[in-house]
C-alpha cells in the first residue's frame, strides 16, 4: 500500500548518498543542504564549496490495475513515483573547482543508478542535463545538474 509523497524524502536521501560516497578523487567534501534550509542571502565566507538540492516536481501515477485487495476490501494499487531535483554546484574558487565537485557527484550518480538509501529503494536514479552557469556570477562558478529518480509504492 502506498503511502505520501516521496519528493521531500528523496531530496534528504540523495544529500546523504552524496555524502556517503564522496571520494577524495572530488576533494573536499562540499556543504550540502536542500534548498528550503539554505536561507543565508550572502555567503559568510570567502572560499566555500555548496551544493544545494532543490526538489522540482513529483509525478505519482498507477502502475498496476490491482496488485490486492486489502483488509477493508477496496482495492489495492501499486503506484510508481518519478521525482526530479536539481542539483545547484557552486564554489567561490575557481572553475577547475567546480569542475572537479560537478564530476565526483555525476560519478556518484552513474555508479548508483538503481539503490537503497535510508531504507528506501529507488528504482532508478538518473543525471540528466548538465548546465554551467558560471557567465551569471563574478568569482561565483556554478553548475546545475538535473536528476530524475522512481520510487515503486512509496
Amino acid at each position: 500500500m502506498a503511502d505520501g509523497m516521496a519528493g521531500l524524502p528523496f531530496a534528504n536521501d540523495i544529500i546523504k548518498h552524496l555524502g556517503d560516497q564522496w571520494q577524495s578523487t572530488g576533494g573536499k567534501k562540499p556543504t550540502f543542504s536542500t534548498k528550503w534550509k539554505k536561507k543565508a542571502v550572502g555567503v559568510g565566507a570567502r572560499v566555500y564549496d555548496e551544493v544545494i538540492v532543490e526538489l522540482d516536481t513529483e509525478d505519482p501515477r498507477i502502475f498496476s490495475l490491482i496488485s490486492g485487495v486489502g483488509a477493508d476490501g477496496k482495492f489495492n494499487y501499486d503506484w510508481l513515483h518519478d521525482i526530479s531535483v536539481t542539483i545547484d554546484v557552486y564554489t567561490s574558487v575557481s572553475e577547475e573547482r567546480v569542475l572537479e565537485l560537478v564530476d565526483e557527484i555525476v560519478r556518484i550518480l552513474k555508479n548508483n543508478i538503481v539503490t537503497t538509501i535510508n531504507n528506501r529503494d529507488y528504482i532508478q536514479i538518473l543525471p540528466g542535463n548538465i548546465v554551467s552557469l558560471n557567465e551569471e556570477f563574478r568569482n561565483i562558478f556554478r553548475y546545475n545538474i538535473d536528476v530524475d529518480a522512481m520510487r515503486f509504492n512509496p
